[in-house]
């Protein structure tokens, strides 16, 4: 709920142009972008949003609200801000979200029995043979709920990220 009520006020606020140049040279869209990484469900949380019904990479397993306000206060900025600034920014969080991603895919792949894979392609085979068949994620065990979970929130991040991004692009071609 604070969450949501903060992506509300920020959408407020950064309707005044005057405002957005100040938010951002604080620090305000790494900061915006923070926000909602830091308040995914995470571990036993995150994996009891999925289920065997819902496909897992997509961001609405945040509360659907929160990523909404969010979402408006980044759009508020990309249509008032120089893309050049912004654009600059989303390329530090892409790295980031990445080397996020890249890390937990890593500990995943090191629940595998067999860590000498040949090429890309067969490592993400093995990474979906981690997962239970069923899609039941209540049948991995503890050692693999904490993993599992951090590769799929990754992926989700990584999701959301795309979608800010794909609305970065749109307001740059608009100018």
């Amino acid at each position: 709920q604070y969450v949501l009520n903060m992506g509300q006020l920020l959408e407020q606020v950064l309707h005044n142009e005057d405002h957005i140049g100040p938010f951002c040279e604080a620090g305000g869209l790494k900061t915006l972008f923070g926000l909602y990484m830091d308040t995914r469900p995470l571990g036993w949380n995150f994996l009891s949003h999925v289920s065997p019904l819902s496909a897992i990479a997509v961001s609405t397993l945040h509360h659907a609200t929160v990523e909404d306000s969010l979402t408006g206060a980044f759009k508020c900025v990309f249509l008032k801000l120089e893309p050049k600034h912004v654009l600059t920014a989303m390329s530090e969080q892409a790295e980031s979200s990445l080397a996020e991603l890249d890390a937990s895919r890593q500990e995943l792949q090191s629940l595998s029995d067999d860590n000498a894979m040949s090429d890309e392609e067969d490592q993400d085979m093995e990474l979906l043979q981690l997962l239970p068949a069923t899609g039941d994620l209540t049948e991995l065990s503890d050692a693999e709920m904490e993993p599992v979970a951090r590769f799929l929130s990754s992926c989700s991040a990584i999701t959301w990220f795309s979608s800010i991004l794909s609305l970065c692009m749109k307001a740059a071609s608009r100018r």
